[in-house]
């Protein structure tokens, strides 16, 4: 949904009474998209529950914790966080947890969405299944492809 999406999905946020939690991960919400989120908790004392994993923001804004400090459950993993939040500043053990979030919270993940198309009967199961298994042995056989045209 981005920072625009975000902007106005938190409008939203300002008036809710129900929602309680909010999954937002992967939805590439940058530092602006975050700065909106967190300004309309500070008027929600709802929601209970953040998981912003896997976007790309930078900080973690004061105002995530809610306006009463009702978030219980604040998930930013997989973000290029560059400064440890206020709200863990006086708290040496979850400062040592954010610290090696940032040095060994980075992973590579390669994934693909595969659709494959094809008459019935005509192998598309089975290609799937070898994709998946990384044994494809695939034979590079040059086919002939030109016609004769008389």
């Amino acid at each position: 949904i981005g920072d625009i999406g975000m902007k106005y999905f938190s409008e939203i946020l300002y008036n809710n009474s129900s929602l309680e939690k909010i999954h937002l991960n992967w939805n590439r919400i940058e530092d602006d998209g975050i700065r909106y989120l967190s300004e309309s908790l500070m008027f929600n004392s709802v929601i209970t529950e953040i998981n912003l994993q896997n976007n790309n923001f930078h900080r973690v804004e004061t105002g995530l914790i809610g306006k009463n400090n009702q978030i219980n459950l604040l998930i930013v993993n997989g973000n290029p966080l560059t400064s440890i939040p206020p709200q863990f500043r006086n708290q040496d053990s979850k400062i040592k947890e954010y610290i090696q979030e940032l040095k060994f919270g980075e992973e590579y993940l390669n994934r693909v969405r595969v659709l494959v198309i094809g008459h019935f009967c005509a192998g598309k199961t089975k290609l799937m299944h070898r994709i998946q298994e990384n044994n494809l042995n695939l034979k590079h056989e040059k086919e002939n492809t030109e016609k004769k045209i008389s």
